[in-house]
């Protein structure tokens, strides 16, 4: 006699099982970025930056690099530009800007300042600051490190300390990066970047015992399994295709 409910239900449960299989046998999705952090990177700079767009977007597989960057561009523009950029910004941004705001130091603490207001939410906000290429550099560069007492979230990354010393980083205007100045400012913003990560990660902890060591007898060591017996380590695809021919001959039967 057959018996068609049955019949059903066992061919639903084949359908379980092999949706099951399928799925495990996939892999998951890699994705890639650093690590916990918004892999979205959102750089902003003047000619400088130019300069660097290719090596730096090399430098940081993972990072989701954006980059706004134009010659002659000065830090009272960049708020228009991060206003309208926000889609693309993550929980870090680089900033590269500066040569061109020669003028009143106060001048340009208050366009850093307005540069940090129009990014609420960021994180991190890693300032590559100025080589020394023009007498008014220093004090551009002054205002930067008292904008982080200001700013607890900006970070400056110093190329002023990086590249004043080797002349061969830059052209013989002294601002614009050679091939090697390239590979050392995307190494320096890298290391920056690398450094926020670091700090992102879950802390690690250490449980020391402090206990006393126990007095019962030591457990009884099994031994070792043998090459036929499974034991619990059988991978779940197998599992699902033990059950699933199981189904099949109880379907066969019922259905015979």
């Amino acid at each position: 006699t057959r018996h068609p409910t049955a019949c059903h239900v066992l061919v639903a449960l084949l359908m379980v099982v092999l949706v099951g299989s399928a799925a495990w046998g996939e892999s998951p999705a890699q994705t890639g970025g650093p690590g916990p952090v918004d892999p979205r990177l959102f750089v902003i700079g003047d000619s400088v930056i130019v300069g660097v767009r290719a090596t730096l977007a090399q430098r940081l597989p993972g990072w989701h690099v954006n980059i706004y960057s134009q010659e002659g561009f000065s830090t009272l523009a960049a708020p228009a530009v991060i206003n309208a950029s926000r889609a693309l910004i993550g929980e870090v941004v680089i900033v590269g800007l500066g040569n061109n705001d020669a003028g009143n130091p106060a001048t340009f603490g208050q366009r850093i300042d307005a540069v940090m207001q129009s990014l609420p939410g960021v994180r991190r906000v890693i300032w590559v600051n100025l080589r020394r290429f023009r007498d008014f550099v220093p004090a551009l560069d002054a205002q930067l490190t008292a904008a982080t007492t200001r700013w607890p979230n900006l970070d400056i990354a110093d190329w002023n300390a990086r590249a004043t010393p080797d002349p061969s980083l830059v052209y013989g205007d002294g601002l614009h990066l050679t091939p090697a100045g390239q590979a050392a400012m995307a190494e320096l913003i890298a290391q920056h970047l690398n450094t926020y990560v670091q700090s992102r990660l879950p802390a690690s902890t250490t449980t020391v015992a402090t206990a006393p060591p126990s007095t019962r007898p030591a457990a009884r060591r099994h031994p070792p399994r043998r090459r036929s017996d499974p034991g619990p380590d059988v991978p779940v695809a197998a599992a699902a295709g033990i059950g699933l021919g199981v189904l099949v001959a109880v379907a066969l039967t019922l259905t015979g």
